[in-house]
């Protein structure tokens, strides 16, 4: 596998691999000294809003560890259960958003009063359901979709992948894409669907999440090469995305 930047397989892996990270590797994503005392056993990985600059925390006990920072260039804080706190991403994403459309919250023209909307892209306040499809429907942009996507479900959606090292260009997206899909495809041919759930020992079982997760790489890259090419050919996504679901409905792969 060819690294072009760090992926979330480098965050999942520093974060289960705790005992085995050298400080080394911390310190080159952070800067000189600021893994000073980071010795090993137990990781808390801290993910900043851009989603891949690391850093991990000795845990100290058992509790959930949380973070109060909020705002543009804030923390995003997980704990070692890898709960977070999903409001910092969705005021980066509106941000993002904005700035793509070249837009201020007068023009989005929503029903909500500009100090309300302020306080969602500041991070001080959470998205009301009756707010998200109204304000993904304004800005129409991949990263709003995928964060409020994550909020209804309490974290499960596809992310866009807009971190430090992630090169937005459409070639560079492309490349990575490709080499996630190619090893995604690998992993799953060597995969065996064979043997039965019940018959997996805690190893095997282990290793077949670790599986998923990989796969799931893919699925960001799959997301964010579609967004790429939408934003950067002037689609809407929100068009594809509806013209997609009825492909799906008359090959009967969806049933509504």
């Amino acid at each position: 596998m060819r690294w072009l930047g760090v992926s979330r397989r480098r965050t999942s892996n520093l974060h289960a691999n705790g005992n085995g990270v050298k400080v080394e590797f911390v310190s080159e994503l952070l800067g000189e000294g600021e893994a000073d005392g980071l010795k090993h056993g137990n990781l808390l990985v801290q993910v900043r809003h851009d989603g891949c600059s690391l850093r991990g925390v000795p845990i100290t006990s058992d509790k959930p560890y949380t973070e109060n920072k909020r705002g543009p260039g804030e923390v995003v804080t997980t704990n070692h259960t890898g709960q977070g706190d999903r409001t910092v991403s969705v005021a980066h994403a509106m941000n993002t958003s904005l700035k793509a459309r070249k837009m201020r919250l007068r023009d989005l023209d929503l029903p909500q009063s500009e100090s309300m909307l302020s306080m969602i892209k500041t991070g001080r306040r959470n998205v009301a359901p009756d707010i998200a499809p109204l304000l993904a429907s304004k800005l129409d942009h991949p990263a709003m979709y995928a964060a409020l996507a994550s909020v209804a479900t309490g974290g499960v959606a596809v992310e866009w992948l807009d971190g430090k090292y992630v090169d937005h260009h459409r070639a560079a997206v492309k490349e990575m894409c490709l080499d996630e899909l190619q090893t995604v495809t690998s992993e799953i041919e060597k995969e065996s669907a064979a043997k039965l759930p019940a018959a997996e020992n805690e190893s095997e079982h282990k290793r077949r999440r670790q599986h998923l997760l990989d796969v799931m790489d893919g699925l960001c890259w799959i997301w964010t090469y579609v967004g790429t090419q939408c934003e950067e050919y002037g689609f809407s996504m929100q068009s594809i995305a509806q013209e997609h679901h009825q492909l799906l409905k008359s090959r009967q792969w969806v049933s509504e």
